[in-house]
């Protein structure tokens, strides 16, 4: 994912001084550690991302998370992260860090059609809506996931850059952890009020609820945001609507026969009609037995 761009002077001086540093064990006080790497993750975003306005970075205190994303541009990493690289391990640090910048990654992304952004949309949206929702079901939502596998392979790069080497312990731990949420990829199981209950229903019962209360300007606003619920769901008489099984594999052909556009990579946006129509038939299953 990661373009290393060092034309910059600045920033080649900051990498240069992070390298140094680390690879001559040179002793440093945290808060100019601190000013250090915030400054190289403000002009890492800029690059990574091609975009001229800095971002917020903030080194945060707290044993919950090793860091956090706001949905916008401001990115905190825990203070625990800088005291294990000035204890000689690196790649944690530099994983949070991209881990964090991949979730800017996922909502700069968010027009594509895919199965990964089908879960996003509904997992943003529950989070809003269900108090405890993002705590209960961290290990399982699909932009932790998305971020903890593209974490380890975007630090190693950018550390290879830097010429610093992690010990062959950090890489297993490394491993192991991106091994652990591989395994939940997919799952749409997730804990409500100590229940679990599958994704596509809980998001269906709370949207169908919620909604209610958009007008007109919010339903379009709110679609326009999210192109897999509005391939999923449609407005009739200013309610929203499920679309069925046979509507949405009409949409796919037409899809197919280039007579609708989509945003994505042509196999993904294959996988996730597929998906979706497979999804949508155990769902229709269910509401015949029980209906």
């Amino acid at each position: 994912m990661w373009v290393m761009n060092l034309a910059d002077n600045r920033f080649e001086e900051i990498c240069s001084r992070i390298s140094y540093i680390y690879n001559n064990k040179v002793p440093m006080e945290l808060d100019h550690l601190e000013e250090l790497f915030v400054e190289f993750t403000k002009l890492l975003f800029m690059r990574v991302f091609n975009i001229n306005r800095e971002p917020i970075v903030e080194i945060a205190d707290g044993d919950k998370y090793a860091g956090c994303y706001n949905g916008y541009t401001t990115f905190s990493v825990n203070r625990e992260q800088l005291k294990k690289f000035q204890n000689g391990m690196a790649l944690d640090l530099f994983e949070t860090i991209c881990h964090e910048l991949a979730h800017f990654a996922q909502k700069k992304d968010y027009q594509s059609i895919n199965i990964k952004n089908s879960i996003i949309e509904k997992d943003a949206y529950l989070k809003e809506k269900i108090e405890g929702y993002y705590d209960s079901n961290y290990d399982f939502l699909m932009t932790e996931i998305d971020a903890y596998l593209s974490q380890g392979k975007d630090a190693m790069a950018i550390l290879h850059v830097l010429g610093i080497i992690p010990s062959e312990e950090e890489i297993e731990i490394s491993n192991q952890l991106r091994t652990e949420y591989a395994k939940n990829a997919m799952i749409t199981n997730r804990i409500i009020d100590e229940e679990i209950l599958d994704l596509n229903e809980v998001f269906e019962k709370t949207f169908m609820e919620s909604s209610l209360a958009m007008d007109d300007f919010d339903r379009t606003n709110f679609l326009e945001f999210r192109p897999c619920i509005n391939i999923e769901y449609k407005i009739v008489d200013g309610t929203f609507i499920r679309r069925n099984v046979g509507e949405i594999e009409e949409l796919y052909s037409n899809w197919q026969k280039g007579e609708m556009q989509l945003q994505g990579r042509p196999n993904e946006i294959d996988a996730y009609f597929v998906y979706t129509i497979n999804n949508l038939n155990i769902f229709e299953q269910k509401q015949s037995k029980t209906g």
